[in-house]
């Protein structure tokens, strides 16, 4: 059941005729107000100014008022409006009764305060509807406001299944959007960066409300502009809010705000030790349930654009990086991002993983890497040193995982381009082929010394000249080999029995 109270007014001029079957009135309000309990929860709407002329018919019970030419402002809003009201027919009527009535209104505001929208929206609709309006809308400006009411007042705001309109439309500037409210969120969670200056489309229609083609920024980063968004309430008695924005800027920007709002924590951090330079691109799609915010999904990827990126600290930087990094909330992914690195063209697929004992991350290279790139991968240990002694470029494929923040590395190649300016029997001219396979994987836990310290393992074969087999202490800033067995000639080092500490060799001739 619904209950509308008595109205009341205050500071009301009547000038009026009555007659048996009705009467006719002009109004006029100065600094007065207008009390409607039941429609508004805040019951009592101030005018500084309000004139217009009423009219009203009785025909036995039934009854019709005619407003027209209603003008009114006050510190929120200005406007017009003209309505017709009458009694229901109770047999055609979900009410059953005469009352509330029959409605047909339309206006529209000339201005109106963004953060007052919220008070003028009525009881009949939900009320997570109006509280996520009062916490989301936070300032702004609404002009060319137009509303329409038209049927049933017993049916507003005209679910499914009834006849009848609810729309309100306005165009919104230089606005605060808090598009996920803190209200909807727990203590503990991150807060979603708020939309500044932003402007756009704001609709209601029904049980829907839409922000439309917005553009804005993004509070904490005034360089991250926000090209396009919409937001979506598809219907407010079961509220799921669907934004999708397109945004533009740097890309540590767009890192920074994937990664200081929810999406970081919905992504396990998947990007947090991205480091890049350069513009980019982001799209965005995210699904809040207000009653279980616990439950969003996210959907989006980064266009890259020419940027230089490090995925990781032991990871070589990436150059003029072109492609998509997607992201959800179960991850991310690479897919056919094309750039340079270790002096070659390169090719990368891959992301993070959730299946059980695979690494957290694992990405496929395929690509070129020439002897000066080599070089200048400092982050890889013992590989710029070997590379001193090559020359040329030769072609590769790779898988890099990341276990436990460690890399797992596997590295094959014909290395035919690429010369070994080593004595006989490593040298080789760049015209020949010999098979390279590298590969460096963390050790299990209980591999670690007594201290805890982290160790890895290494393996490189050069066809079956060279074998070696390094473990290495991994806790300093340089990995440090503790034992090892290299084997020159037929052989495998992965075979051979590491001794307690110290590195043996094998020579077979």
């Amino acid at each position: 059941t619904r209950s509308i109270g008595t109205p009341g007014v205050q500071g009301l001029g009547l000038v009026f005729s009555l007659n048996e079957s009705g009467g006719k009135a002009s109004l006029e309000m100065t600094d007065g107000g207008v009390d409607l309990p039941g429609i508004f929860q805040e019951t009592l709407v101030p005018f500084k100014r309000l004139s217009g002329d009423l009219s009203w018919q009785l025909r036995g019970e039934a009854m019709q008022v005619q407003l027209s030419r209603l003008q009114f402002s006050n510190a929120d809003t200005e406007g017009a409006l003209e309505l017709q009201w009458q009694t229901s027919d109770p047999a055609r009527s979900q009410s059953r009764s005469r009352f509330p009535g029959l409605l047909d209104m339309q206006g529209r505001l000339s201005r109106a305060n963004g953060a007052r929208v919220f008070r003028y929206l009525p009881l009949v609709m939900e009320p997570e509807a109006r509280n996520y309006v009062r916490d989301a809308v936070q300032a702004g400006v609404a002009s060319d406001v137009r509303f329409k009411v038209k049927g049933d007042l017993w049916d507003v705001p005209f679910p499914e299944g009834t006849q009848g309109e609810f729309l309100i439309t306005a165009q919104v500037s230089g606005a605060t959007l808090a598009y996920v409210p803190r209200s909807l969120q727990t203590a503990d969670s991150r807060p979603w960066p708020v939309a500044t200056r932003l402007s756009g489309e704001l609709v209601i229609d029904r049980q829907s409300l839409k922000v439309r083609g917005a553009r804005a920024s993004l509070a904490g980063s005034p360089a991250l502009q926000i090209t396009r968004a919409d937001a979506v309430i598809a219907d407010l008695a079961n509220s799921v809010v669907a934004v999708d924005l397109e945004a533009r800027g740097p890309l540590p920007d767009l890192l920074g705000f994937a990664n200081s709002s929810p999406v970081g924590e919905l992504t396990d951090q998947a990007l947090a030790r991205v480091v890049a330079t350069g513009p980019a691109e982001l799209r965005l799609k995210l699904e809040v349930p207000v009653d279980a915010v616990d439950r969003t999904r996210v959907q989006g990827s980064v266009q890259l654009q020419g940027n230089d990126l490090q995925i990781a600290p032991d990871l070589p930087r990436l150059a003029r990086a072109r492609g998509i990094v997607g992201f959800t909330e179960g991850g991310f992914s690479v897919t056919g991002v094309q750039a340079g690195m270790l002096g070659g063209e390169v090719r990368i697929d891959g992301g993070s993983q959730a299946s059980a004992g695979a690494p957290a991350m694992q990405f496929r290279l395929k690509g070129t890497a020439s002897a000066e790139g080599l070089r200048q991968a400092r982050t890889w240990g013992m590989v710029p040193r070997l590379a001193r002694q090559l020359s040329g470029s030769a072609s590769y494929d790779a898988s890099i995982g990341l276990r436990g923040g460690e890399p797992e590395i596997s590295i094959t190649s014909s290395l035919a381009g690429m010369a070994l300016n080593l004595p006989a029997p490593l040298g080789k001219p760049a015209e020949q082929a010999l098979a390279l396979r590298l590969e460096s994987a963390p050790l299990p836990a209980d591999a670690a010394d007594g201290a805890g310290r982290p160790r890895d393992q290494l393996l490189l074969e050069l066809g079956r000249v060279v074998s070696v087999r390094y473990q290495r202490d991994t806790s300093g800033a340089q990995p440090r080999v503790l034992r090892g067995a290299i084997v020159v000639g037929p052989g495998d080092a992965d075979a051979a029995a590491l001794p307690r500490d110290g590195v043996t060799a094998l020579v077979r001739v």
